[in-house]
Protein backbone atom coordinates (compact mmCIF):
# COMPACT_ATOMS: atom_id res chain seq x y z
CA UNK A 1 0.00 0.00 0.00
CA UNK A 2 1.37 3.42 -0.97
CA UNK A 3 1.54 6.16 1.61
CA UNK A 4 -0.27 9.46 1.13
CA UNK A 5 2.87 11.30 0.00
CA UNK A 6 3.43 8.82 -2.86
CA UNK A 7 -0.16 9.23 -3.99
CA UNK A 8 -0.05 13.04 -4.17
CA UNK A 9 -0.58 14.71 -7.51
CA UNK A 10 1.90 17.37 -8.59
CA UNK A 11 0.32 20.18 -10.58
CA UNK A 12 1.54 23.58 -11.69
CA UNK A 13 0.45 26.76 -9.92
CA UNK A 14 -1.17 28.06 -13.10
CA UNK A 15 -3.40 24.99 -13.25
CA UNK A 16 -4.37 25.39 -9.61
CA UNK A 17 -5.17 29.06 -10.18
CA UNK A 18 -7.35 28.18 -13.15
CA UNK A 19 -9.31 25.55 -11.21
CA UNK A 20 -9.85 27.82 -8.19
CA UNK A 21 -11.03 30.68 -10.40
CA UNK A 22 -13.41 28.39 -12.32
CA UNK A 23 -14.91 27.15 -9.05
CA UNK A 24 -15.56 30.79 -8.14
CA UNK A 25 -17.05 31.57 -11.54
CA UNK A 26 -19.47 28.67 -11.21
CA UNK A 27 -20.41 29.67 -7.65
CA UNK A 28 -18.62 26.76 -5.98
CA UNK A 29 -16.71 28.90 -3.50
CA UNK A 30 -16.63 26.17 -0.84
CA UNK A 31 -14.81 23.84 -3.24
CA UNK A 32 -12.35 26.62 -4.13
CA UNK A 33 -11.53 27.17 -0.46
CA UNK A 34 -11.28 23.42 0.18
CA UNK A 35 -8.89 23.01 -2.74
CA UNK A 36 -6.83 26.00 -1.59
CA UNK A 37 -6.59 24.65 1.97
CA UNK A 38 -5.47 21.20 0.83
CA UNK A 39 -3.05 22.03 -1.97
CA UNK A 40 0.23 21.56 -0.17
CA UNK A 41 -0.84 18.38 1.60
CA UNK A 42 -2.60 16.51 -1.19
CA UNK A 43 -1.51 18.11 -4.45
CA UNK A 44 2.15 18.84 -3.79
CA UNK A 45 1.77 22.47 -4.90
CA UNK A 46 2.86 25.48 -2.88
CA UNK A 47 0.51 28.31 -1.99
CA UNK A 48 2.09 31.23 -3.82
CA UNK A 49 0.89 34.79 -4.37
CA UNK A 50 -0.86 33.80 -7.60
CA UNK A 51 -2.83 31.05 -5.83
CA UNK A 52 -3.86 33.46 -3.05
CA UNK A 53 -4.97 35.98 -5.68
CA UNK A 54 -7.01 33.31 -7.45
CA UNK A 55 -8.75 32.43 -4.20
CA UNK A 56 -9.54 36.09 -3.53
CA UNK A 57 -10.87 36.40 -7.08
CA UNK A 58 -13.07 33.33 -6.56
CA UNK A 59 -14.36 34.65 -3.23
CA UNK A 60 -15.21 38.01 -4.74
CA UNK A 61 -16.96 36.40 -7.70
CA UNK A 62 -18.92 34.22 -5.34
CA UNK A 63 -19.66 37.30 -3.21
CA UNK A 64 -18.60 35.50 -0.02
CA UNK A 65 -16.43 38.40 1.16
CA UNK A 66 -18.36 40.95 3.23
CA UNK A 67 -17.77 44.58 2.33
CA UNK A 68 -16.40 46.79 5.08
CA UNK A 69 -19.38 49.16 4.68
CA UNK A 70 -21.99 46.51 5.54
Amino acid sequence: MKNEKDMSLNIYGETLCFIIERYGKKGHVDQAVELFNGVSKTLGCQQCVEVYNSLLHALLRGEDVPCSGE
